[in-house]
Parts: C-alpha cells; sequence; structure tokens
C-alpha cells in the first residue's frame, strides 16, 4: 500500500473513535503518510455520552464527569493536546465518601482505595463495619492465594478474600457505582486484574494494596510536584477534551448526522464499503467501527454472522443521570462529602449521588449546590423508560429521604444513556478471543469501543492508542 493514498473510516464519534482519528492524524502528521482519515457520527454532536453544559451559573456533566489519573492514558493525551492549564482536581476539603447503612450515612473509612483500606486505624475506628467483619477482613492476610481452574465472579472473589459483610456494604456499591453490574455475574479477571495480580504475587490484596502505598509516598515524598489528584477534570467539563481532540481534525472529513447502515467487503479490490442511511457509499482501505457492541453486530450482520452473533452477546444495559441544582439555604444541611454510595440491600431506586459543589470547584455559583444522582443499571435497568417527570419525583423522594432535602430544585436536568454501559460478565475473556481469532480473516477491520477491554475515559484512550497503531501497521506495513 505504500505510495498510494488510503481511507480509513471510522464510525462512532463517542471518545475511542474520536481518539483514534486523532492518533491516526498525529502519525500522519509526524511521518508525513498520505491516507485519509473520515469520522462518521449519527448524532448531531461528538462525544457520545460525554456532555457538559452550563444553566445559570451551573456546570453539568450529561455522563463522566472525570477520569482516574492512576491509569495515565487519559492524563498523557490532555498534556499532549495543552490541556493541563484546565485542569480540575478534586476538593480535599470534602474528601469523604458515604455508604447507606440501614437508612442512615455513615462515611467510607478514610484512605479506603476501592475494597481495601489503606489506613488499619481509620478502618478499625468505623461503625459501617461491624467487629465480626472487620475480624474477617484482617483475615484476608492469611487467606492462601487460589489458583483456579475457570473463571470467577467478582462476588465470588471477595467472599473468599474479605467476606460478606465488606462484599454487600463496600464492594457491592463501588461496583454498581462503576460498571452497574451484577457483582455475581461480573468477571474479576476482566474488570479488576489487578486484584487477582496482587493475590498472586504477595498472596494476600490487602498486602499488596499497603506495599503499593509504601511505594507511591515514597515516590511522591521524593517530587511532591507529581502528586495529583486521583481523579480530574476540566474548567468547563468533560467536553473540553472532547472538543479539543475534535479541533485536530480535518474538518472536510468529519460527518456527523449520518448512519451507518452495513459495512460489506469487496473481495476483489480488498476495499471496504460503507453504505450510510441517506444512500450515499464509502470505500476505505481500513474500518475501524467505535460503536457499542451490539451496533457493531448490526452492522456486520450480513458481513460475517458468526462474528455478528458473538457482538450481540455482550450485554449492555441503561442508567440515567439526574442533575439537580439548589439554593444553598434550601437544603436544609450541610452536605460534607464527595456523595454518598447504596448497597443493594438497601432496596433504594438510586444508586448513587455525587455532591457536584463539593467534588470539583466552579460546578455551582456560591449560593447554590447542585448535586447528580443515578439510577438504573442491572437492579432497575427498566427506570430509564419512565418519563422526566416520573424520574424527577422518584429521585426527589429519595433525597428526602435520605438527606433530607424537601426543597424544589432551581435547576432539573436529565440525561438517559440507554443500552450504554457493557457488562464484562463471566466469559467475557473468552468472547474477546473469539471476535480476535474472527478478525484476523479480515485485514483491516477493527473493533474498539467500551465494550471490549475497559469502560472508562483512560481505557477508551489507551485502546484507541492501540488500535490505531494496528492500522497504519495494516497500511504501511513495515
Amino acid at each position: 500500500m505504500e505510495g498510494k493514498e488510503r481511507r480509513v473510516i471510522i464510525i462512532g464519534g463517542g471518545i475511542t473513535g474520536i481518539a483514534t482519528a486523532y492518533y491516526l492524524k498525529r502519525h500522519q502528521i509526524n511521518y508525513k503518510r498520505k491516507f485519509e482519515i473520515i469520522l462518521i457520527e449519527k448524532e448531531d454532536r461528538w462525544g457520545g455520552n460525554i456532555i457538559s453544559i452550563r444553566d445559570n451559573g451551573f456546570l453539568i456533566e450529561g455522563g463522566p464527569d472525570c477520569f482516574l489519573t492512576e491509569k495515565p492514558w487519559a492524563l498523557n493525551l490532555s498534556k499532549e493536546i495543552g490541556l493541563e492549564k484546565r485542569f480540575v482536581g478534586t476538593n480535599d476539603k470534602y474528601r469523604r465518601i458515604f455508604i447507606l447503612s440501614q437508612g442512615k450515612l455513615k462515611e467510607l473509612p478514610e484512605g479506603f482505595s476501592f475494597l481495601v483500606p489503606t489506613k488499619l486505624l481509620p478502618f478499625l475506628k468505623n461503625n459501617l463495619i461491624s467487629l465480626p467483619g472487620k475480624l474477617r477482613f484482617l483475615m484476608e492476610l492469611f487467606i492462601p492465594k487460589k489458583n483456579l481452574s475457570k473463571q470467577e465472579s467478582f462476588s465470588d472473589f471477595v467472599l473468599r478474600r474479605f467476606g460478606k459483610e465488606i462484599l454487600k456494604k463496600i464492594a457491592e456499591p463501588m461496583v454498581s457505582s462503576i460498571y452497574v453490574t451484577d457483582p455475581d455475574r461480573m468477571c474479576i479477571e476482566s474488570t479488576f486484574p489487578n486484584l487477582l495480580d496482587m493475590e498472586k504475587k504477595y498472596g494476600s490484596v490487602l498486602r499488596g494494596v499497603l506495599k503499593r502505598k509504601k511505594i507511591m509516598s515514597e515516590m511522591e515524598n521524593k517530587d511532591r510536584s507529581k502528586r495529583l489528584s486521583m481523579f480530574m477534570t476540566f474548567k468547563d467539563g468533560m467536553e473540553e477534551l472532547v472538543n479539543s481532540l475534535v479541533s485536530y481534525l480535518d474538518k472536510k472529513f468529519l460527518i456527523k448526522n449520518s448512519t451507518v447502515l452495513k459495512v460489506k467487503r469487496d473481495f476483489q479490490n480488498s476495499k471496504f464499503q460503507i453504505k450510510l442511511k441517506d444512500g450515499k457509499e464509502l470505500t476505505g482501505d481500513a474500518v475501524v467501527i467505535a460503536t457499542p457492541a451490539y451496533v457493531a453486530g448490526n452492522l456486520l450482520n450480513e458481513f460475517d454472522k458468526n462474528l455478528s452473533d458473538i457482538l450481540f452477546d455482550i450485554p449492555y444495559v441503561s442508567t440515567a443521570t439526574i442533575s439537580l441544582g439548589y439554593n444553598r439555604k434550601e437544603i436544609g444541611k450541610d452536605l460534607d462529602g464527595f456523595g454518598f454510595l447504596v448497597p443493594c440491600i438497601e432496596k433504594r431506586k438510586i444508586m448513587a449521588c455525587t455532591f457536584c459543589s463539593n467534588k470539583f470547584k466552579g460546578r455551582a455559583p456560591e449560593d447554590k449546590f447542585l448535586l447528580r444522582c443515578f439510577i438504573g443499571g442491572y437492579k432497575e435497568d427498566n427506570l430509564i423508560t419512565l418519563n422526566n417527570d416520573a424520574l424527577l419525583k422518584i429521585v426527589q423522594k429519595e433525597l428526602k429521604d435520605i438527606i433530607g432535602i424537601n426543597a424544589v430544585p432551581i435547576i432539573a436536568h436529565i440525561y438517559k444513556w440507554e443500552k450504554a454501559m457493557p457488562q464484562y460478565i463471566l466469559n467475557h475473556k473468552n468472547k474477546l478471543k473469539k471476535i480476535e481469532e474472527i478478525l484476523e480473516r479480515y485485514h483491516g477491520l477493527f473493533l474498539t469501543g467500551s465494550g471490549y477491554r475497559g469502560i472508562g475515559i483512560p481505557d477508551c484512550i489507551n485502546e484507541a492508542a492501540y488500535i490505531s497503531d494496528k492500522v497504519i501497521n495494516f497500511l504501511f506495513p513495515r
């Protein structure tokens, strides 16, 4: 293919598709390669479920409100495109998270790193977990590692290592807030492989976390300038990242409001044919499908039925975010923290609530307060079918019961995300293996997005870099 101008068609203008286009563009410039990069999005905006809006001084995030800095890919890309001066870290003054327990909010122990406390004394003093539960947790240090012949669910792993109380009161609500997945079906290997690695390496997850914390502390003490907030966003919200990436791309090759119907292969000239809803057809040398897996399955139904069936077999659930703004004096109490998580055993409609005004500065005027609730997921997937008024009533009742807010919000924004969250259930890794085996037959076809190897923004950006390298190696083989 060297010496000929080629064309890459990317289907899907969410963060993965945009980042893939950016990395390809960077290669195009750095190595003076001649090829077109066409990016197609069915909606009238870029970014997928990343959307940030302003309303009466409030900054509303419809989807993700930040990215994790421990996974460096989003952080590094943001710096590369000049967004470092736009960073906003979490407000340490309010660095507390609560868990709803028997109808009351109880503070998650200080220093908790997902499942494991990095500070044992605050954990032992905290009243969220009972004394038997704490003793069972500490026994994790002495439970031998287990070499499993089959994949293990998240619930089974936590039960085996830490016990039932940690699972029900801490692990399950944390997982639900991130993956909105049933922990009994979620594959630990596909979601938290680092926990398995710690068990294998140190014989104990707790021992591994404490050793890791010591290493990180030593690094920070050597260079305090490298200390970062665990969660990072931007002054004008996460959509800044989307807009900055899009600004690097060639506008004449950006296509919005255009639905792709089918992807076909012309085996005579080794080209891909993309059929659009408006009747037009595009031809490309390489195609990157950066959509949910079930959308890719529909596009490839006539291309390869077996591949399509596997893609349809990756389940998705629906969620919604409800952002509410209040006059601060009317909310009734000082909400001191980042928010709260709701375990299944509490039998509530909401999964979690973020106190946005506390978590990041600049989210609301000084005399106002912004919070955001999450519903849906594997527990209440059907809730997003309700109309906005019904959803608003549900959330207002939950907030009144849990934190005593009885005021009428001065603004309300509801974003429904139908079938937006992939579920990495047991056997997910085997599905990926089968997909990769089939794709080896079709040189130039690539699948990417949150449905495969990671749902977070850093994971999607890392996946975009990986896929762009594969595309370049295909177009310009060494």
